[in-house]
């Protein structure tokens, strides 16, 4: 596990690849694994700076099918995303979005659809909600 959370901490991103290692992934273990996440980061944060302040916040990107992690120094409000943002009190609805990411057998390149650029599509993109975890540390 402690490789897996170097290898997080450099791209700040989680991509599992094996299903099965995503079924067996439970609630609990995953809390675990964001709570260890969030230690390191505050310790290597105490380490480099001398104002420990700090935001992290976690979000499952479903398009790219990755679950995703930022920290941002100081106690942020706003969020950088171009959507409607809704902050969530547990991990649960991001592992959530992740199991069922996985459980899906996706789209095939045959049923996907060239599609303009165009007005509607960027007032569609502002009304998506994100789900996103959040945490002070």
């Amino acid at each position: 596990m402690w490789g897996l959370l170097r290898h997080v901490n450099r791209f700040d991103l989680f991509s599992v690849i094996d299903n099965n290692l995503l079924e067996s992934l439970s609630l609990k273990r995953f809390e675990i694994f964001i709570a260890v996440l969030i230690d390191e980061e505050k310790q290597q944060i105490a380490e480099m700076y001398k104002s420990s302040l700090a935001t992290f916040y976690m979000w499952f990107d479903e398009q790219a099918s990755q679950l995703r992690f930022n920290i941002v120094s100081g106690h942020v409000t706003r969020l950088p995303f171009g959507c409607i943002v809704e902050v969530v009190n547990s991990v649960e609805p991001i592992w959530q979005e992740l199991k069922k990411s996985y459980s899906n057998q996706g789209i095939s390149w045959s049923e996907l659809e060239f599609v303009e650029d165009d007005e509607d599509d960027m007032e569609a993109d502002k009304e998506y909600t994100l789900k996103v975890y959040v945490q002070k540390i």
